[in-house]
């Protein structure tokens, strides 16, 4: 479908004329090459030949989004969106990076002149088309994706990483929302590479370091207080996490770990205080008054899809307030086919988890022993607390995309029953052989005494002759 798709744009450009769109189709091919190489190893990885198939069928639907968020951003709101912003400034920013010189002032480069950077980034290598931009973004934000399946695959091995991959790279929200020039794409694969990192760092594998660093690195300079989010929960899992075999150095490396987590969550949130101060312009430093002018400025965007929020101020709030984070708008709540889109897809999340309920027991048996579900939770809860303000359904819409793998953790778990065998003991899992019936029983037993065979008797040390005297026994011949 999607080389039917390829065809039909390349001629339409050839008829129209259209430089963006044929240079666009250019890159394309190129950017998909580049994933054949990952689609194979993760396949020869976890042997399965069609792993394969659906990651390079994630990749060339996540190019075709691309092309659909540029008709939509030109063609529905002709270009009055943030990506036409980027497009202006990178565009003069593509020629100077091209010579190595990035010295041009464009603001500071937290939040908004990160995004612009990295677009100008993308147009020096890539040309300055627009539809290359979004398809580039849309790429990006693929490989965001498949980090965070690499990290359920590391993090929850015994888990069904197959569902996972599917859910993550088809779901309508992660396949639509990163596909589009501007902060998006760049979160995406920022979180996807810092969670592989964390993962690996739970199953003590010093590799993730790396992408831990670099996955920080992206978020701290786009939205800061989303890496404040992941610290929570990273805290939370090593809380909850079940301690490991004691040994003399145990409590040293537990001291140090402390120390830097409590140095990192300071550096966090002064990082995303000075940031939410900056965009919300907010005359008090305290994130709480932020959040409150967040709330109002969100209500102010678009009156069709404001709403009231279940703002969380008491952990009686937390569960209403995840379904509106979530889940919301419902159907009955949608005004419009973007919204109703919107509540489709809620209401699809619902019935996946519903239909995972097996799944969503193995929950509290794994909370301790696989301290990614532990991240995972931990992760929801902070994205609850932080995004419950939110007063309008379209960017909470946008914005939940940055939490919804970690809500598709949990319709991946193993099954419950398969957890309990796998952690029952051997001796347990063994069945025995049932007890025969009475009858069957008896009836052996009779067949038993039947079948067996008399006692051999001693030989005698003389037998009797026919005349009534002893006689030796005959020797056998040797």
């Amino acid at each position: 479908m999607t080389g039917i798709a390829y065809t039909g744009l390349f001629f339409d450009a050839l008829r129209r004329s259209d430089d963006e769109l044929l240079q666009a189709l250019t890159v394309a091919p190129i950017l998909f090459a580049l994933t054949v190489p990952l689609a194979l190893r993760i396949a020869r990885k976890d042997g399965d030949r069609t792993l394969a198939s659906i990651v390079l069928a994630g990749a060339a639907l996540k190019l075709l989004m691309g092309y659909v968020q540029f008709k939509v951003a030109y063609g529905y709101y002709h270009g009055h969106t943030d990506a036409e912003q980027y497009n202006t400034v990178a565009k003069t920013l593509a020629a100077p990076f091209r010579r190595l010189d990035f010295s041009t002032n464009i603001g500071s480069l937290i939040g908004t002149g990160a995004a612009k950077y990295i677009t100008g980034i993308v147009y020096a290598i890539f040309g300055t088309s627009r539809v290359t931009g979004f398809m580039v973004f849309g790429w990006l934000s693929f490989l965001g994706l498949l980090a965070l399946a690499r990290a359920f695959r590391t993090g929850v091995p015994n888990g069904d990483s197959r569902r996972y991959l599917i859910a993550v790279l088809f779901l309508p929200s992660l396949l639509y929302w990163p596909s589009i020039i501007g902060k998006d794409a760049p979160m995406m694969l920022g979180i996807g590479l810092a969670a592989y990192g964390i993962a690996c760092l739970f199953r003590t594998r010093s590799g993730g370091l790396l992408p831990l660093a670099g996955g920080l690195a992206i978020i701290l300079v786009i939205r800061p207080h989303v890496a404040l989010i992941m610290f929570v929960g990273l805290v939370f899992a090593v809380l909850v996490r079940k301690a490991p075999a004691r040994n003399f150095a145990a409590p040293v490396f537990r001291i140090l770990g402390v120390v830097a987590l409590i140095a990192l969550g300071l550096f966090l949130m002064s990082r995303s205080a000075s940031y939410l101060d900056q965009n919300l312009k907010t005359t008090s430093g305290s994130i709480t008054d932020q959040l409150d002018a967040t709330q109002q400025r969100t209500s102010d965007v678009e009156a069709g899809s404001s709403f009231s929020p279940v703002v969380v101020r008491t952990p009686i709030d937390i569960p209403l307030a995840f379904v509106t984070v979530m889940f919301r708008p419902f159907p009955f709540e949608a005004k419009n086919i973007a919204s109703l889109m919107t509540a489709t897809e809620g209401m699809l999340m619902l019935g996946l988890l519903v239909l995972s309920r097996r799944r969503l027991r193995s929950i509290p048996r794994m909370i301790r022993n696989t301290p990614y579900v532990a991240f995972s939770i931990g992760y929801l809860f902070a994205f609850t607390i932080a995004f419950s303000r939110f007063a309008n359904f379209g960017i909470l819409a946008r914005q939940r995309a940055q939490a919804l793998p970690f809500l598709l953790v949990f319709i991946a778990l193993p099954r419950f029953q398969d957890l309990v065998a796998e952690s029952a003991p051997a001796s347990e899992v063994v069945e025995a052989a049932p007890e025969p019936a009475p009858s069957t029983r008896s009836a052996m037993t009779g067949t038993r005494r039947r079948n067996r065979r008399p006692p051999v008797e001693a030989p005698a040390r003389a037998a009797v002759s026919s005349g009534g005297t002893f006689a030796p026994p005959a020797r056998s011949a040797r």
